[in-house]
């Protein structure tokens, strides 16, 4: 069965991790975006600096963000399935003069600086949350299935002894799961053709790194085999 995948480079790592067990095929990708971001202009892409990559996941980012590629193709999917998580979803959006696009440290491996930036208001964000999920209503009005991961950011880190301690970005957490949860929530009561997998763990039990963890991969798997074995659309 093919799949679309939108979201965080996590919840793609889950269906690469475990798309023999659920039969699935990897179609398109569209991750380090947001719907604020896809709104916004094309960026041009200056090709020689993305030759300095070596991950391939942050060429997917870098593309899907800059070329607004979730906005451009999503009319013409192969896949009747779409896979969603909110992960970074209130990332702010940072304004260059080619653009605006989500303001991710891969921005300055690419070649920008902070200092010729202007960063959106998370008031913006806040505010404008019920245009976004319109935009992905019409962005995924082509697939038949759409999968909502309930994924959270961790309150937690391990350090090098495996004791946990609180994350020093605490208030950036709570801001990205408390956006998440919204978000969420009011493409939900939206939509008809949604399943859910559910929250692993509260953001407070979670630590950095749990996404690739066998309990955590366990939970993706069942959770997508359970939809799958009674879905009819597909």
């Amino acid at each position: 069965m093919l799949i679309d995948i939108y979201g965080s480079r996590s919840n793609f790592l889950n269906v690469l991790n475990n798309k023999e067990s659920l039969n699935l095929v990897i179609s398109n990708v569209f991750i380090g975006t947001s719907i604020e971001s896809q709104m916004f202009k094309e960026v041009p892409l200056d090709e020689e600096r993305l030759e300095g990559f070596s991950s391939p996941y942050e060429l997917i980012e870098i593309n899907t963000d800059f070329r607004k590629r979730l906005r451009k193709y999503n009319k013409f999917p192969k896949s009747n399935l779409l896979l969603l998580d909110f992960m970074h979803e209130g990332r702010q959006s940072i304004k260059y003069k080619s653009g605006s696009m989500v303001n991710r440290p891969v921005l300055r491996r690419y070649g920008y600086s902070l200092g010729n930036s202007k960063l959106h208001s998370l008031d913006t964000k806040i505010n404008g949350i019920k245009k976004y999920v319109d935009a992905l209503i019409d962005y995924t009005s082509s697939y038949d299935l759409i999968v909502i991961n309930k994924m959270r950011n961790p309150k937690l880190t391990i350090d090098e002894n495996g004791n946990k301690h609180e994350i020093e970005n605490f208030e950036e957490v709570n801001f990205l799961n408390y956006y998440a949860e919204t978000f969420e929530e009011m493409l939900i009561n939206k939509l008809e053709n949604v399943e859910i997998i559910p929250e692993y763990q509260t953001p407070d039990q979670l630590y950095s790194g749990y996404q690739f963890d066998e309990e955590y991969q366990e939970h993706f798997n069942e959770n997508m085999k359970e939809i799958l074995s009674r879905t009819t659309v597909l």
